[in-house]
């Protein structure tokens, strides 16, 4: 029978509207099955995803999905095209710290500090790295011994932006003596690594370093939770060597944690409140502004300022307009693209992974895969072409994942 006159009986899987049968027109997501196929009539391209498909027409596009750098698509609907698998990139130190990156004519760098085994000493090694296609160049590989010096905890790297003006970097190493005193280095690279270093009086270990370069003006923050000190130094990049040094004893238990340094002003985080110090030029720090807080890692940029801990991230950028995520992350790092847009690399207590990126008002999140089986530190740097580049680390591993906001 054929109640509703379609031309269609027992293979009709409505016989009482005409506009419903194997040959009528599907209309998606009215949740009526017009062309009696049987599928979701959310999932236009029958890939199992309904509600966060990017590309209903396309299977080959879902969360999920393999999406290969380069192609111009985004088949994993996290917004850009990128790899959802990471680089592998091979290093040559272990016990790694790190990583930072910075970009100038020869491609982007990675640094990293780490432990040499044939020496027993600290090593830097910056890799130069291309992405090509679906590929990662390594296209130079420096690595320098800091002689008679053991591995310290932090490290920072700073890239100028010509192949002629080399990258700056500034690590904590402990010198190996009698006394066997930490010593904050300011490292430079010119077509080797030079160590410059200035006694002081040290720390334990320093467990955050950051360091600012503009022009030839250099500024470095060292900080130790163990003793709630922090260490600024002031540097001229073409006589690097002979820093004027500042201290100053932080206010809060624990606080010395993490450190960032803007200008002459230097942040200062603990367990209970982040603090700000000023530079007098008189190698003395004035304590600034202290906020409470449950913060566990702080970034500090020319374009903003970053508070991690208390339930999320917060950039609060030059305009005031702040941006916001909810994730639990306990160490995060930023970079800001051409267009304006933040970009937040993230890990939380887990050991996961986690790259967010919005305009002032939001934030969007999606995970990144990582080979790692926990992932301890991460770096997050916008090339002049565009493309967001992530490296990722355990202990001994590194990644580098690609991506290209479309």
């Amino acid at each position: 029978m054929d109640g509703d006159d379609d031309g269609y009986a027992s293979d009709d899987c409505d016989d009482t509207d005409p506009a419903v049968n194997p040959g009528a027109t599907e209309v998606w997501y009215d949740g009526v099955d017009q062309d009696c196929s049987g599928g979701s009539d959310f999932d236009q391209d029958g890939d199992g995803e309904e509600g966060a498909d990017c590309d209903d027409t396309d299977p080959a596009a879902h969360p999920g999905a393999t999406d290969p750098l380069g192609d111009g698509a985004d088949q994993d609907c996290d917004g850009f095209d990128g790899s959802a698998t990471p680089f592998p990139v091979s290093v040559l130190v272990s016990d790694l710290q790190g990583p930072r990156f910075g970009e100038n004519a020869d491609g982007i760098q990675l640094g990293i500090l780490g432990h040499d085994a044939a020496s027993g000493f600290a090593a830097i090694e910056i890799l130069t790295l291309q992405a090509s296609g679906t590929d990662l160049l390594v296209v130079a590989d420096d690595l320098d011994l800091l002689d008679n010096l053991t591995l310290g905890t932090g490290f920072d790297l700073e890239v100028t932006g010509s192949a002629a003006a080399p990258p700056w970097a500034f690590a904590s190493v402990a010198v190996v003596d009698g006394d066997g005193e930490a010593h904050l280095g300011l490292v430079p690279f010119h077509g080797g690594w030079t160590y410059g270093s200035s006694d002081f009086v040290d720390p334990p270990d320093f467990d955050a370093i950051d360091l600012e370069v503009t022009g030839t003006a250099l500024r470095a923050v060292g900080c130790a939770s163990a003793e709630q000190w922090a260490y600024f130094a002031v540097d001229d990049t073409t006589a690097i060597g002979s820093p004027a040094w500042a201290s100053a004893v932080s206010l809060a238990p624990g606080a010395g944690s993490r450190c960032a340094v803007h200008g002459d002003t230097l942040a200062l985080i603990g367990g209970d409140a982040l603090e700000e110090f000023t530079y007098d030029a008189t190698n003395a720090l004035a304590l600034g502004p202290v906020v409470p807080g449950a913060l566990t890692d702080v970034q500090w940029e020319p374009a903003a300022r970053m508070l991690v801990g208390g339930g999320g991230i917060a950039l609060r950028p030059e305009s005031g307009i702040e941006l916001t995520s909810a994730s639990e992350a306990v160490h995060a790092r930023f970079a800001v693209g051409g267009d304006g847009t933040f970009y937040v690399a993230s890990v939380n207590a887990a050991g996961q992974a986690r790259l967010a990126w919005g305009s002032p008002g939001a934030l969007v999140e999606v995970p990144i895969a990582s080979a790692l089986s926990s992932v301890l530190a991460v770096d997050v740097h916008v090339a002049l072409d565009g493309r967001v580049w992530v490296a990722m680390r355990d202990a001994d591993q590194v990644t580098v994942s690609v991506f290209t906001p479309l």
